[in-house]
């Protein structure tokens, strides 16, 4: 079905006499891509003019969306995503593992190779980030019966932003045993445990975080780093390929953002200062809206909003949004009748295999199998593209549902618990599906032939 859609889509000449951004054309203003054919679009710079897309936004949710989207069309390997930390300017509280592990896995995606499309925010854009040879430089790559002097292994932990405790609980943390080195890293899932012979390593390991059991031998292990913001002297764009296409979401919206956060950031530093209290420049943790704007300019930039700027080329693109059914699957009957009538293709993408099966029972019942093709993986938003002769609908929409979002990769054995030991019998604490509850301890779960530990 996604096979499909790209090709009757990438075929039109829409899409194919589409303008690319250069030195005498430095940016593009992009008009009519409705819903999520704007995707789409990403996806044809991408697969077709083999360009690396960075596609900017003024919020998180719209910059999950557009992630969301990207991955139902291409290979996940081929989308990043930089989130924001979600915290006002100079909150030092420790970052959330989820959204630190997104953040070193698209650096490391920057400097590994650049393609695909890497989606980030303005308060992403605007961080200060280590400088890529930094971060390169503070990179760790160990695999069993690789030879590391001991010493060195902990001061190379200890450089990469490694915490040495007593015992491993947290992400980014490490703790030493003889010669029995605990760690865990930041982008994994479980902590790993590396056993060393002299300066030999003889085995890793990874273990449960709860009941610091072993789980399986591995053969490698990497570890990115997380500096310390003295080491983040460098921006975003500095690991941006040269060859990289820009895409910004709401170009005006995008600029008024870039300037409120600059003021939540000026604003943040004075009341400290009111506080005694002298942290870091504005200007050594962030970008200010004058190095934004002088970035932005270095790249070639597609622009999408609802005005169209004066200055820039326009590339106008016929599309439509579906009608709103509101759950009348009377209004979606008739629609369909009519949509067949003209020739028109109709794709139902459904968030589900359930649900697909409903939709295709209930649309045989009503002698309309031939009416639309249905499948499981929904964008967002359909869309309807009369040059290529089709249009999208989406499951949620027809029944006014909130789509369900991808969530942020967990870490086993539960969401970011800053210290197990720290919880006593019967505290109130928030689980991230089901709300608020009372710890009642551990129970031990049998699941098929393995066993876990999990908070009651």
């Amino acid at each position: 079905m996604i096979d499909l859609l790209k090709k009757r889509i990438y075929s039109t000449s829409s899409f194919e006499s589409s303008l690319v951004p250069e030195d005498s054309l430095k940016s593009i203003f992009l008009d009519g891509l409705k819903g999520s054919l704007r995707t789409l679009f990403i996806t044809y710079l991408v697969e077709i003019l083999q360009k690396p897309v960075i596609f900017l936004t003024s919020d998180q949710d719209s910059a999950e969306k557009i992630r969301d989207d990207l991955e139902v069309l291409l290979n996940q390997q081929h989308v990043v995503f930089f989130p924001s930390f979600e915290r006002v300017p100079y909150d030092d509280h420790d970052p959330n593992p989820s959204l630190m592990k997104l953040r070193l896995e698209t650096l490391q995606h920057l400097v590994e190779s650049g393609q695909g499309v890497i989606v980030t925010t303005v308060e992403g854009i605007m961080s200060r980030v280590p400088i890529p040879e930094k971060f390169v430089d503070h990179q760790y790559f160990v695999k069993v019966n690789s030879t590391y002097i001991f010493d060195e292994f902990l001061k190379n932990l200890q450089n990469a932003g490694y915490t040495r405790e007593e015992i491993v609980e947290d992400v980014g943390t490490f703790t030493v045993r003889g010669g029995i080195i605990d760690i865990f890293p930041w982008t994994s899932s479980d902590p790993v445990r590396i056993e060393f012979f002299g300066d030999q390593i003889e085995s890793i390991r990874t273990f449960n975080v709860i009941s610091q059991r072993s789980i399986d031998a591995i053969e490698e292990v990497e570890f990115l780093p997380n500096l310390d913001l003295e080491e983040n002297a460098g921006s975003l764009f500095e690991y941006f390929s040269d060859e990289a296409l820009l895409v910004i979401e709401d170009i005006r919206i995008f600029n008024d953002r870039v300037r409120s956060y600059e003021d939540q950031i000026i604003l943040s530093y004075k009341k400290l200062l009111s506080e005694n209290v002298y942290p870091e420049k504005p200007a050594d943790r962030y970008l200010d809206k004058n190095s934004v704007i002088k970035n932005l300019e270095a790249f070639p930039s597609f622009y999408t909003g609802l005005v169209s700027e004066k200055d820039l080329k326009k590339q106008h693109f016929e599309s439509t949004t579906p009608p709103t059914f509101a759950g009348h699957l009377n209004r979606l009957f008739s629609y369909l009748e009519k949509s067949k009538t003209s020739g028109l293709l109709t794709l139902i993408q459904c968030d589900s295999k359930t649900q697909a099966e409903r939709i295709a029972e209930i649309l045989e019942d009503e002698n309309l199998e031939d009416a639309a093709q249905v499948s499981v993986g929904a964008l967002h938003n359909g869309f309807v593209f009369p040059e290529a002769g089709l249009q999208v609908l989406t499951d949620h929409e027809i029944f006014d549902r909130y789509k369900k979002r991808r969530t942020y990769p967990k870490f086993k054995n539960g969401e970011y618990l800053r210290s197990l030991s720290s919880l006593n019998l019967y505290d109130y604490i928030v689980h991230i599906q089901y709300g608020i509850g009372q710890y009642l301890g551990l129970q031990t779960i049998e699941s098929g032939d393995s066993k876990r530990e999990c908070i009651k």
